[in-house]
């Protein structure tokens, strides 16, 4: 079973380690055992995951989207 932090995940997802954990523990994943936080993903949890995977979705290809930031002026950047 791998092995990764909540550091990591942070990190690699750009979420705060707060809204990871309070995430997994809203999800009942987050378990505290022996000083440490250890996530305990239940079956069910697994099994719903991989059904919301398998749904179709959307698929945009990042090549298509052709989008510039809009030009403000001085005095539209400073009453925003």
């Amino acid at each position: 079973m791998p092995k990764t932090t909540l550091d990591e995940l942070s990190q690699a997802t750009a979420i705060t380690v707060g809204d990871i954990q309070h995430t997994l523990h809203a999800l009942g994943a987050l378990r505290y055992y022996k000083g440490q936080h250890v996530i305990c993903l239940s079956d069910k949890v697994i099994e719903t995951h991989e059904r919301n995977r398998a749904k179709a979705r959307v698929n945009i290809d990042p090549a298509c989207l052709d989008w510039k930031p809009p030009v403000l002026s001085a005095k539209e950047r400073y009453l925003n």
